[in-house]
């Protein structure tokens, strides 16, 4: 009778610990239920393609061997400076480097935001912007 009253005292000590973690999850994290965050809808198409920089990627793109149009194109981070970023004309782009929305004096940061925020101003066809959450309110 004792051991089973001491198994299921340390039962009930690992259930408290696992609320209380669960709970603080939900308390002190930083996502938000915002009324206009939404869904992005996609070609509903069974193909992603997502292309970063590199040299592989180049020799690939300028081979021909991938038809862009029969798939959704999600392009990453410094792909925008790249030559081939107005030609693809990618719908969505995904934002991970905190170079974008870092408040900083490095000029070579500066840089970055200032550049992206120019050709973003160039874009002249629907584009879909995933940017972090903490990304999203410098970036606006």
């Amino acid at each position: 009778m004792k051991k089973i009253a001491k198994y299921l005292f340390n039962r009930s000590l690992v259930f408290i610990d696992t609320l209380v973690s669960v709970l603080s999850v939900f308390l002190f994290s930083s996502f938000s239920l915002r009324k206009n965050l939404r869904f992005i809808p996609i070609k509903g198409v069974e193909k992603c393609l997502i292309l970063t920089n590199g040299v592989s990627l180049k020799s690939v793109l300028d081979s021909g061997q991938i038809n862009f149009f029969e798939c959704d194109v999600f392009t990453v981070n410094l792909f925008y400076e790249t030559k081939y970023f107005f030609d693809l004309r990618p719908t969505n782009h995904v934002i991970t480097d905190n170079a974008f929305w870092e408040k900083t004096n490095d000029s070579r940061l500066l840089g970055i935001q200032e550049r992206f925020k120019d050709q973003l101003l160039k874009v002249t066809w629907g584009l879909n912007l995933f940017v972090p959450f903490h990304g999203a309110k410098i970036i606006s």
